[in-house]
């Protein structure tokens, strides 16, 4: 794998070695390549435990910021994203971009039929008009700056070095590149363009062709390498059209307006409705104006077809590079309100990459919040690294992200109750909601009374705000779920979500509720989301709302309430963005099937809940009870490697619970009686876990 990433195409040795490591953060490895500009290699992301690449340049001049500047500002579907960038302590100035895996253009084979070229081909083509649109150029494109992995042949576009263009702010950028595919008319005075990278992209095609090529695709292939700038292709999709290639247009507009042919995509943050305001903003009633908007975002990758001739809202960006930051915090305030820690992480990690070091303390706090609701080690690591690299670093808040990242990685120990105690600085006070909850934390082996002290010292010391209130709440509903109060839980976090500061109406993260499952309109059950389909859905928390809803089918299926396993709740709280929460509400769901010989349905829901829940924290034995699950009908179902896994995991209260959901069902009857002692010797027999409490399992048995 070759990485010239430079002018003039050949190897360069590097000026000065790379150091072994860059940032605290990234472990350097195998060189890739060095260039006029400096040195690429292989590196280790500690705290993500991925491979990135770790770009070093050589000094700080303005050309070579051009390309973090354009991976920053375009964030073009199918190029090498950005993921970091800083200095290093020997001064040089450093990108992290992602890795991206697969052999150069056109794959692992260095020639293939059309039939075989063609989808690679299209793809390499689709990326160039969306970088082109976003009013860039890449101009150094050449087989060994275009990836594609195998077997299914995703094309990634590396090395913006030398790009330039209106979105870069420059005009033209320098004529450099490899000489083998550099459009030989920039060499007589022609300035950049489109066509420039048509013209190379054209040369790669072709150069990659074996056997009989259709007369259309050759005519098309001649043209676009034609030597002269005027008689090629205007842009990337009248090249796709004349190979034959599909390039997307947008479907008429229909008279009843925008709302019918936008959809969401499933996430929180894409907002169908601020899109569809903006546009009738723009362009008002001219239609043909309008589905020309449609087409250019459909091209850029902001836009998919649905197949029912609706299009689908994949994301909203700036309309103005320039005004990407603020835009990129606002939605990370957003998706904080709304309780997607996972999508605030995201997108704060985004807005870093355009914020100036002035502007950078509020993101970072934002971050760290992210990163405590998220609670893991690797998320409050990152943290860490922001606080640590900040312009004014605070250590107060550095040091309550390396405590909570020890707690959440190792567990809670005597020693850490302590240090939390003892830490102090102004910047902790907006703090508080979330050193509350570690506090509770850290009292998980003390037992329930002990937390509940806690949460009732912590409400006389500190002056209650919105936030505190519903952390608070957040605990103690946290408490009673550990006791198997579902009903006292459910109603703690119903309380938060009055509590806890709320999406107002107008800025609600979704475009219609979730859609409720047929039987609510019929049944005399009450409706396990009461809440979120309100008419009034700006008053509540919608985060903890549903957790209190997932709580509360808990509770009804241990009462033994009239209850059918509802996927379509399951579903909607997916759709929201809360796959943790949806994860738990499968599993419990998964359950009730179980218990009510739904084996089709069981094995589905735990699947479901294995998708959904995070692989890592405190959601182990919930992915245990759901891989035992997966596979309690199943007669060949290895029932001992799931108890072995479960004991390897450090569950030790599981296995009975595992054997339990095969033996339960007239095909497991042979684990009856292992099933029956591993409940009698169960560890904490009054936790009713996961509706299967041993007193049950034992009763049960008995029959």
């Amino acid at each position: 794998m070759s990485f010239s990433w430079y002018p003039g195409g050949g190897p360069m040795e590097p000026s000065r070695p790379p150091p072994a490591q860059v940032g605290a953060r990234y472990t350097l490895g195998r060189p890739l390549g060095s260039g006029a500009f400096g040195d690429a290699c292989l590196a280790h992301d500690r705290i993500t435990g991925h491979t990135v690449v770790v770009k070093l340049l050589r000094a700080q001049g303005a050309d070579l910021r051009r390309e973090a500047v354009a991976l920053r500002a375009l964030g073009v579907e199918g190029i090498v994203r950005l993921l970091d960038q800083g200095v290093a302590d020997d001064g040089r100035p450093f990108l992290v971009l992602e890795y991206a895996e697969g052999e150069d253009f056109p794959g692992e084979l260095a020639e293939l039929p059309w039939d075989r070229l063609a989808p690679r081909a299209a793809e390499l083509l689709r990326i160039l008009g969306r970088l082109h649109l976003h009013g860039a150029l890449h101009l150094d494109l050449k087989p060994d700056n275009v990836r594609v992995r195998e077997p299914d042949g995703r094309v990634t576009l590396i090395d913006l070095g030398l790009a330039a263009g209106p979105a870069l702010g420059a005009a033209g950028g320098p004529v450099g590149g490899n000489r083998a595919f550099r459009d030989p008319a920039l060499a007589r005075g022609a300035a950049p363009s489109a066509g420039s990278d048509l013209q190379a992209a054209g040369r790669m095609i072709r150069a990659a062709l074996v056997g009989e090529v259709p007369p259309p695709v050759a005519a098309a292939l001649a043209r676009l390498c034609h030597p002269d700038p005027a008689a090629r292709f205007p842009d990337a999709w009248s090249a796709l059209a004349a190979l034959g290639l599909e390039s997307p247009e947008a479907p008429p507009v229909p008279g009843v307006g925008l709302g019918a042919v936008l959809v969401p995509a499933g996430r929180l943050d894409q907002r169908p409705d601020w899109l569809a305001a903006d546009l009738a903003r723009i362009h008002g009633d001219d239609a043909a104006a309008l589905r020309a908007d449609l087409t250019r975002r459909l091209r850029l990758g902001d836009l998919a077809p649905t197949g029912d001739g609706r299009l689908r809202v994949v994301r909203v960006r700036a309309a103005d590079p320039t005004a990407a930051l603020p835009a990129l915090a606002a939605r990370v305030d957003e998706a904080l309100d709304r309780g997607d820690a996972s999508a605030a992480l995201d997108l704060t990690r985004a807005a870093l990459l355009h914020a100036s070091p002035a502007g950078e303390t509020r993101l970072v706090r934002r971050g760290l919040q992210a990163a405590l609701e998220l609670r893991t080690a690797a998320a409050l690591e990152e943290a860490c690294y922001w606080l640590e690299r900040a312009r004014r670093p605070d250590a107060a808040l550095a040091s309550l992200a390396r405590l909570a990242s020890q707690v959440f990685s190792t567990g809670g120990q005597p020693e850490h109750l302590a240090r939390l105690q003892r830490l102090r600085g102004a910047s902790l006070a907006g703090f508080r909601p979330w050193i509350a909850g570690l506090h509770v934390q850290l009292l998980h082996d003390a037992g329930a009374e002990a937390q509940r002290g806690a949460v009732a010292m912590l409400r006389a010391r500190w002056p209650s705000t919105p936030e505190l209130a519903a952390r608070l709440l957040d605990c103690e509903g946290r408490v009673f779920y550990r006791l198997g109060q579902y009903r006292e839980a459910a109603a703690c976090h119903e309380a938060a979500a009055r509590q806890a500061p709320a999406c107002t109406a107008s800025s609600r993260p979704w475009a219609t509720p979730p859609r409720r499952p047929s039987s609510w309109a019929t049944s005399t059950t009450p409706c396990p989301w009461p809440r979120s389909c309100s008419a009034s859905p700006g008053a509540r928390h919608a985060f903890f709302d549903c957790r209190a809803d997932w709580l509360a089918r808990e509770a009804g299926w241990r009462r033994g309430d009239a209850l059918e396993p509802d996927e379509p709740v399951v579903e909607g709280v997916a759709t929201l963005g809360f796959a943790d929460v949806a994860g738990l509400l499968a599993m419990t769901e998964a359950c009730g099937a179980h218990r009510l010989a739904a084996r089709d349905q069981a094995r589905r829901l735990a699947r479901r809940a294995l998708a959904l829940l995070p692989t890592t924290g405190t959601y182990a034995p919930s992915r245990a009870i759901a891989d035992a699950l997966a596979c309690a009908f199943d007669p060949g179902g290895d029932l001992d490697a799931l108890v072995a896994r479960a004991q390897a995991g450090g569950l030790p209260d599981l296995p009975w619970q595992i054997v339990a959901l095969a033996a339960l069902q007239p095909c497991g009857r042979a684990h009856a009686a292992l099933a029956g002692r591993l409940a009698a010797a169960a560890t904490d027999p009054g936790r009713q876990r996961e509706l299967f409490s041993p007193a049950e399992v034992l009763a049960r048995l008995s029959k």
